[in-house]
């Protein structure tokens, strides 16, 4: 069984985009699952009970299912049980990399 934690920052371009990929984000992390297998008490945070869903598995679903702009839009998702990570987006500040040297970075 795996636990993920999931950060994402959406871009700001107008409201009506920010608000419907944020809702479509937040479905898709928590679709499928009871309210005892999400936490998300700090904002565009959560940690998910996926069970074998792996970190880029999960990632590349949400992503894909929530509209997410690659060229505007950043998610990071990290297995709180194992070293296993993913990112996508506009991730600019490639620090995360040498953090994380094990993290995939999908496209």
């Amino acid at each position: 069984m795996a636990t993920l934690t999931v950060s994402f920052d959406i871009h700001y371009d107008n409201e009506a985009n920010y608000d419907r990929i944020y809702k479509a984000l937040q479905e898709a992390i928590k679709k499928g699952r009871s309210n005892a297998q999400w936490w998300a008490e700090t904002t565009s945070f959560y940690i998910v009970d996926v069970g074998n869903e792996s970190a880029s598995t999960f990632l590349s679903r949400i992503v894909r299912e929530s509209g997410a702009r690659r060229a505007m839009d950043k998610v990071v998702v990290l297995d709180v049980n194992s070293k296993s990570a993913a990112r996508w987006g506009n991730i600019q500040d490639t620090t995360i990399d040498s953090l994380v040297p094990f993290i995939q970075k999908l496209s």
